[in-house]
């Protein structure tokens, strides 16, 4: 194996070292920055999703497993785990008017680095579209993303066999960093525990047979 070959395969698990090591706590830097910039999370206040994925890869390329909808279901399942109200792609009218779209736009393209060996360079990004209006004049609308405030996919390297599991953890990574900006924008009321009706406890005590020490 050449030094090019070398490099280029360092670099792919440099790579692939970076997002399985990676981890989110709180929320992040570009949704600080929305906040500290504009007062308000673009979040606040979304009831439900449209979760859309997209797959840009070559048509010789179906050795390598990996389906669009495997990944719409991996998407879908992640936001239903939070909580988070799910709309289908396929709804119409009100509620789908009403919903945030969340797209993940994945692509794949192939590199040769040797007569019959190729590498794969692969791109993610997740980014939530709303409807908006102008400030300047309410009545142009339009439909743009809204999250996060900075969307810039960084690229991964990876031979065949590792490509798969790389893009479903990538989009794992980002799917957690959206669904903790999300949340917390959008915090749920802690459940109200039950209590005993104090009548009824009363009465409850009245029935009980009562015994006389010796």
């Amino acid at each position: 194996m050449n030094a090019k070959k070398y490099a280029v395969l360092i670099t792919a698990v440099i790579l692939s070292i970076a997002v399985f090591s990676a981890s989110v706590t709180g929320i992040s830097d570009g949704e600080k920055d929305q906040i500290e910039w504009f007062g308000a999370s673009t979040l606040k206040g979304i009831t439900s999703i449209c979760p859309t994925v997209h797959l840009f890869k070559l048509q010789e390329m179906k050795d390598i497993f990996l389906t669009q909808e495997e990944l719409q279901t991996q998407v879908e399942l992640a936001l239903r785990r939070a909580g988070v109200n799910v709309t289908e792609r396929d709804a119409i009218g009100r509620a789908r008017a009403e919903a945030a779209t969340l797209a993940v736009v994945v692509s794949i393209q192939q590199i040769k680095y040797s007569d019959e060996e190729y590498l794969y360079l692969t791109g993610v990004l997740v980014e939530l579209q709303q409807d908006v209006s102008l400030a300047r004049d309410p009545k142009i609308a339009t439909n743009t993303r809204t999250w996060p405030l900075i969307a810039v996919p960084e690229p991964m390297i990876a031979e065949r066999a590792q490509l798969r599991e790389l893009v479903k953890r990538r989009i794992e990574m980002d799917m957690n960093t959206f669904l903790n900006d999300y949340l917390a924008a959008n915090p749920k009321e802690p459940a109200i525990p039950k209590t005993l009706n104090p009548e009824k406890k009363e009465e409850s005590l009245e029935n009980t047979t009562q015994i006389s020490p010796p």
